[in-house]
């Protein structure tokens, strides 16, 4: 327990260190904005909106589309191409079809729901250069309606800060799925993405294992969080079982040291929700001191280094939706190994979007 409070002190004090200083380029390169939609008509307006008031020379617009409601209809208005995905074959396939159609140097992937700052776009771009071939930004919760969206505003708050934690360690970031730039070139050389339940962790492993580094800048990107517990856990689901799925085969190609040292580091950094939530059973089992200041520990590392994304009500309620969130982390986890175990096979979840006020 020692031993995880110290890293955990450490994971804190990592996240919180000043990002990288950038030379800003003197001509900027073009760049493709890729968004792969399905039925995104409740959020899809606001944010190409917010796209076209970049203050970024030249972009264009991607859309692929493989919805059956107004998703295209709508994004006729504000994109440069709409290409169909007749078939649906998912969002892995379907970027690297619009990939394909693609005019600029460097490729911005971005989700349906995300609301992009004017100056976002300029900030990732600025981070690439000669070390760097890619580079992601931060994820802001949007949405805040009721207690599950709270939840999903602390989940992603803490995901920013795990980043920023294998981003000081390892000089290299994971990429989120959204909100990041890469060059089209380095995309083609390692052949696109792949057709799997996590693709932006996929692409991760696969650019780390080639030692190409992902930078991390704070341009900000918001973005919607489930606000149902169905919607909430399903989306997790996916994204526990598509991420062991990939940890698994990547272990191999890690050295000595980033098997013995960073994976347990990482692996305490990023279950500080499943060991919050376990102390605090162990405690009420045991009335024992010391799960009660694991506990303490772990809730107070994850609410100051998560406190900057998050607004006043979030932190006072923060005791609650910390146990809770904890809790899904637990069950989660558990279903997850259990679908691996057994190999049942999950299929790709798209976790639906309520409507965006205009």
């Amino acid at each position: 327990m020692i031993i995880i409070d110290i890293l955990s002190s450490f994971a804190f004090i990592l996240s919180v260190l000043p990002y990288r200083k950038v030379a800003e380029k003197k001509v900027l390169p073009m760049v493709s904005v890729v968004i792969a939609t399905k039925n995104e008509e409740n959020v899809i307006e606001k944010s190409l909106r917010a796209l076209r008031k970049l203050d970024y020379p030249k972009f264009e617009i991607i859309v692929i589309d493989s919805s059956t409601d107004e998703t295209a209809k709508i994004a006729e208005k504000y994109a440069d191409k709409i290409l169909v995905d007749k078939n649906g074959s998912g969002k892995s396939n379907a970027l690297n079809t619009a990939i394909k159609h693609a005019k600029g140097e460097i490729i911005y992937i971005l989700d349906a729901d995300c609301i992009v700052e004017k100056n976002t776009l300029k900030k990732l771009v600025h981070s690439l250069d000669d070390r760097y071939e890619a580079c992601i930004g931060l994820l802001i919760p949007q949405n805040k309606q009721n207690f599950v969206s709270r939840i999903g505003r602390l989940e992603l708050a803490f995901l920013n800060n795990v980043n920023k934690f294998i981003y000081n360690t390892s000089k290299t970031a994971m990429i989120p799925g959204r909100n990041y730039v890469i060059y089209k070139k380095t995309l083609e050389d390692i052949g696109g993405f792949d057709n799997v339940l996590t693709e932006d962790v996929n692409l991760s492993w696969r650019l780390y294992k080639c030692g190409k580094k992902v930078d991390m800048t704070p341009a900000i990107s918001k973005e919607q969080v489930p606000d149902r517990f169905s919607w909430y856990f399903r989306q997790q689901e996916r994204w526990t079982t598509g991420s062991l799925n990939e940890m698994r085969s990547a272990v191999k190609h890690l050295t000595i040291f980033e098997k013995v040292f960073f994976l347990p580091m990482l692996a305490i950094i990023v279950g500080l929700p499943f060991v919050s939530f376990i102390s605090l059973v162990l405690f009420l089992l045991t009335f024992h001191p010391a799960f009660l200041a694991l506990f303490l520990m772990t809730f107070i590392v994850m609410l100051v280094s998560s406190a900057q994304y998050l607004e006043p009500y979030d932190i006072f309620i923060s005791l609650v939706t910390t146990v809770v969130f904890g809790f899904l982390e637990v069950a989660n986890f558990t279903d997850s190994c259990i679908k691996i175990i057994t190999k049942n096979k999950m299929k790709w979840y798209k976790t639906p979007k309520e409507k965006n006020k205009k």
